[in-house]
Formats: C-alpha cells, structure tokens, sequence
C-alpha cells in the first residue's frame, strides 16, 4: 500500500496505483519482495523510501536478493522508473503519461515496432 494510506490518508486512486505500479514492476523485474513485510514505517527498506534515499533502498534489496538466491541487475533506466513511481510524496510521483514517457519505456515501446 502507498505510504499515505498507511499513515492514514484518505485514498486518492491516480498517486496510490502509481505506487502500486511502481512496486509490481520491481516484483516482476527483480522476483524478490520491495519490502520484508507490509510498507511499515519500522521496516528498514521503507525507511528509505520514505526518506527519499533510493540509493539506499536499491543497495538494501540487493542485499536481500541474496537471502533469495536471486541476483538481479536492473538499468538505470529501470531504477529511476521505479524509483519515480514508489516516491514516498504522492505530489512526486509519475503519472501514467510519465511512466509512458520515461525513458525506459520510450526503449521497450521503441523495440515493439
């Protein structure tokens, strides 16, 4: 869930399943979890996303891809995409039209034809 719904906020559709996207696409990508449970603010991966330090977060879940016997190595591209979407402030997130105009997806749309 989207860090303003667990702090209680009122459900805004757009900024949570941008989140939420953000969070699928590294599932799907890196096959390990984003976070080691629920998005708590005690859950040490969390504490990156919500003090906007992805540098942080990216070197906290390649540790843990280990644990998972999973190595992942993901573009930079990818990174930021991810990084832009799991934005802790929901007034910083990408849109839809973002995400379609990020430069990751420029390059897979690029290679659809």
């Amino acid at each position: 869930m989207a860090p303003e719904i667990i702090a209680g906020g009122k459900y805004k559709g757009v900024e949570a399943d941008m989140f939420s996207l953000g969070c699928i696409l590294f599932m799907m990508c890196t096959r390990i979890p984003v976070t080691e449970g629920t998005c708590d603010p005690k859950d040490k991966t969390y504490k990156h996303v919500a003090k906007g330090r992805p540098d942080l977060f990216w070197e906290e879940r390649e540790k843990i891809s280990k644990r998972y016997k999973r190595f992942f190595m993901l573009s930079t591209d990818l990174k930021n995409l991810i990084d832009e979407l799991i934005c802790y402030d929901p007034a910083n997130r990408l849109t839809m039209s973002g995400v379609l105009a990020h430069p990751w997806m420029q390059g897979k749309l690029a290679t659809q034809g």
